[in-house]
């Protein structure tokens, strides 16, 4: 018998892909600075020129990482 954390792993990984599973869906402009590794003001930058998907929830914008990643599964990249 699973236990109620395996039973939750293994519920999210039949419900999404590995290589599209994010941690969570929507990150604060620190969190996903720290998370890519970019400073916080580029970051903001970003969101100001509307490169980046947000949500605004009550007087906070929030990162809406299920979004990007979509939209990125969407381009093809030449190296």
């Amino acid at each position: 018998m699973l236990n109620k954390s395996q039973e939750i792993e293994a519920v999210s990984q039949v419900a999404m892909p590995a290589q599209f599973s994010a941690p969570v869906g929507l990150m604060t402009l620190e969190k996903f600075a720290e998370a890519v590794g970019l400073p916080p003001g580029v970051v903001l930058g970003h969101l100001n020129r509307g490169i980046l998907p947000t949500v605004t929830l009550g007087r906070r914008r929030l990162i809406n990482v299920v979004a990007l990643q979509r939209e990125l599964g969407r381009k093809e990249f030449a190296l």
